[in-house]
């Protein structure tokens, strides 16, 4: 495991966040601190364009010129599930699923655009924070799909993330 940064004063710029950096979020409102922390790591999410981001943890297309970030809330090391994705960690890459039908097998449409407009975007690095526990992220690394892996078809997709760096340099 990393360095453990408390707060986001411990990252400046041209500090490098580097793979198993641990970051203890403190506060009541953890969506905000969250979003507050990834600020100050060099991602502007106080524009008005983020105003409803700010109110959920997710994926964020356009966190800044060159990356998305990914805020992992929900995934295999925390045991916490979404009934619509299920995101697994690896060691070096990331498998995430998306189901397009619930359990009556009724297709969703606003659920499968979503996924189409929002989050598939081959060309964006991601910069991804793994939630272990309550108030605990670790930075995981910098990833970019893998194309070549990626299923999609009318029920589901599977898409797989490569781990492209382990270091992400602060440019704020």
């Amino acid at each position: 495991m990393g360095k453990v940064i408390v707060n986001s004063n411990d990252v400046s710029k041209g500090i490098k966040l580097k793979k198993g950096d641990t970051f203890r979020l403190i506060g009541t409102d953890s969506t905000k601190v969250l979003y507050d922390f990834l600020c100050d790591c060099g991602f502007d999410f106080r524009k008005e364009e983020y105003k409803n981001v700010r109110k959920q943890s997710g994926y964020i297309k356009n966190a800044n010129e060159r990356y998305a970030v990914w805020p992992m809330i929900h995934n295999n090391i925390n045991d916490e599930e979404n009934e619509k994705w299920k995101n697994e960690v690896f060691d070096n890459y990331i498998k995430e699923t998306w189901k397009f039908r619930d359990e009556n097998h009724v297709f969703n449409d606003k659920h499968y655009n979503r996924f189409l407009n929002d989050y598939y975007d081959a060309q964006r690095l991601r910069v991804v924070f793994v939630k272990m526990e309550k108030g605990l992220f670790v930075f995981k690394g910098v990833y970019k799909i893998n194309q070549q892996r990626t299923v999609h078809n009318a029920d589901d997709a599977v898409l797989y993330f490569e781990e492209v760096s382990n270091v992400y340099v602060n440019q704020k």
